[in-house]
């Protein structure tokens, strides 16, 4: 999505996300009461788009009862079942914008993770991945340290701007030792103990390739099983 917020903790803008994917693409409760307020039944992308605008007019606000929202929405933040217009909604401070980039590039929790320029004094044939692009990362074989991934959505899916939005669950730390893809061995500093990552992802897609990243990802307890729909396959 082309706004977020800026607000006192990063990883509340995971909370942003799941928020906005219960307002918009119905992921409620089986049984759902009269809302606040009408959606039409016919909601296009303009009509989609407004629902959004109210969304982070209401955020700013504070006001959640300024959504159309039904009387039993699901709201949860990083994984954590709450009444709607908790938590984050009392520390928004403004509304911003992120800008696509036109090469591959990643940002994790507001800090770019692709990219990153090497020290001056960095040794020769430093392994030093935040200084490769994503596809060197991947090619490399660097993240060997997710063993799993699973509960995997993808609730936003725009063709139209080229636009994924998922959500995932990245379990890691019980492997931080391993052979990269050039032969090299390659130990992770930390990683030494069982967790996970609860993810969620915007990329930006450009004629079939990936173009940006932008993610964010609090630790959760190890292999979490999320309150929202999704595979435990990981496949």
């Amino acid at each position: 999505m082309p706004s977020k917020f800026l607000i006192r903790s990063t990883v509340a803008l995971g909370a942003i996300a799941l928020a906005t994917v219960a307002l918009l693409t119905g992921y409620l409760v089986p049984k759902v009461s009269a809302a606040t307020g009408p959606i039409p039944l016919n909601c296009d992308r303009a009509c989609l788009e407004n629902l959004i605008d109210q969304y982070w007019a209401a955020v700013v606000a504070r006001d959640p009862k300024r959504l159309p929202l039904s009387q039993d929405v699901k709201y949860t933040e990083n994984d954590q079942v709450m009444d709607i217009g908790d938590g984050f909604w009392k520390t928004a401070e403004g509304r911003g914008t992120y800008p696509f980039t036109n090469d591959c590039h990643r940002i994790e929790n507001g800090s770019p993770t692709t990219n990153v320029p090497r020290p001056a004094n960095e040794p020769p044939g430093t392994i030093n991945a935040f200084a490769m692009d994503c596809l060197s990362q991947f090619k490399l074989g660097y993240y060997f340290v997710v063993q799993s991934i699973h509960h995997r959505r993808y609730p936003v899916v725009d063709l139209e701007r080229g636009v994924v939005w998922s959500h995932a669950v990245f379990d890691q730390g019980t492997v931080n030792k391993g052979v990269l893809s050039d032969g090299r061995e390659y130990a992770f500093k930390g990683f030494n103990r069982p967790s996970s990552i609860l993810v969620t992802e915007a990329f930006l897609i450009e004629n079939g390739k990936i173009r940006r990243v932008e993610m964010i990802g609090p630790s959760v307890p190890y292999h979490l099983n999320s309150a929202w729909p999704g595979s435990l396959s990981g496949n």
